[in-house]
């Protein structure tokens, strides 16, 4: 599919179709609505294909809720929101990423991310509702450095 996007920071009038997004991929809509302002779209038209998040903490920012609407899969969009959080946390300060996955370790392997025991996760990140309740036990804890570029 030949997808044309642009990337924006999501509104309080998006937190619907992301919801809609992330219940369709099996992911937690919890806290979403609340933490609006970390999040950013990916939209052809008016239309969200891709949604992706982060909370921050101290030094570091966890990264939740990518999803990539079927239709728009396998055209980079994907990394491109990772690659615009991660940046966008760098700006902020932050030099460390970490999520969980339970299905998609490859993708996030591909982007430099590595596997790592929840012990070795901060414990501002650890707390998180994240963490705490929403991921279950068996997802895969994931780190990687946040690499300022010019």
């Amino acid at each position: 599919m030949d997808v044309d996007f642009r990337i924006e920071r999501a509104t309080p009038s998006d937190v619907a179709a992301i919801a809609r997004l992330l219940t369709a991929a099996e992911l937690p809509t919890a806290g979403v609505d609340k933490g609006i302002d970390g999040f950013v779209v990916a939209r052809d038209g008016q239309f969200v294909l891709a949604v992706a998040g982060t909370e921050r903490y101290d030094d570091a920012v966890l990264l939740r809720s990518l999803v990539v609407a079927p239709e728009a899969r396998g055209c980079g969009l994907g990394a491109r929101l990772v690659d615009e959080r991660l940046m966008d946390g760098a700006r902020e300060g932050a030099g460390e990423a970490y999520l969980l996955t339970t299905t998609a370790e490859a993708f996030f392997a591909r982007l430099g991310f590595v596997a790592i025991r929840r012990d070795d996760v901060p414990d501002g990140v650890r707390a998180s509702e994240e963490f705490a309740s929403l991921c279950p036990a068996s997802a895969t804890v994931m780190h990687r450095a946040i690499d300022v570029r010019p």
